[in-house]
């Protein structure tokens, strides 16, 4: 019982945390499209590549549960 409580917790976090890096992301990349798509800076590939992969982890984690 206690792995699925800390299951549903820890893909929760995993989950709230993506999403943000998610919203950080659109809200930041407009003007980098204007100058082009290589003018995009490495952190920003970065927190792009955290947000789709830590969705589906997310997920998994929750989906442990049983």
């Amino acid at each position: 019982m206690e792995t699925g409580r800390l299951n549903i917790i820890a893909g929760g976090i995993a989950l709230v945390l993506a999403s943000i890096g998610g919203l950080c992301l659109g809200f930041s990349l407009d003007p980098y499209f204007e100058k082009g798509f290589l003018a995009v800076p490495l952190a920003r590939y970065l927190l792009k590549a955290g947000h789709t992969h830590g969705m589906p982890l997310g997920l998994l984690i929750l989906s442990l549960v049983c």
